[in-house]
């Protein structure tokens, strides 16, 4: 059997036929993790009501937010992308980040890529 991707949590089938999913939501104050477990009759059923968790635990990658959240655009999603990652780069590395931002969010407007 394949492993699951790390933060995916566990699942496992009960004996009654559902489906069980434990995901780890983050560390207590005691520095135990703090769980949280969803039980489902169908395994995509169970995955859907995952994402739904992950999504209000904030527990998503940015590649998942995409998935989860199609409305964004690339634009939008750059921005907060390049907002993120301002505190951490230099300022030549932001301005460059800027540029390409903005060059390849036209592109993408316009369908040239």
């Amino acid at each position: 059997m394949k492993r699951r991707n790390k933060g995916e949590g566990s699942i496992s089938k009960l004996p009654n036929g559902h489906y069980k999913s434990t995901i780890t939501i983050g560390k207590g104050i005691d520095g135990k993790q703090k769980r949280r477990s969803i039980t489902c009759r169908t395994k995509t059923e169970l995955i859907d009501k995952l994402a739904e968790l992950k999504v209000h635990y904030n527990l998503l990658s940015p590649k998942e937010a995409l998935r989860v959240n199609s409305t964004i655009t690339l634009a939008s999603y750059a921005a907060d992308w390049l907002e993120e990652r301002q505190q951490v780069i230099s300022y030549n590395s932001n301005k460059h980040y800027e540029k390409m931002v903005k060059v390849f969010s036209i592109f993408y407007i316009f369908n040239i890529l």
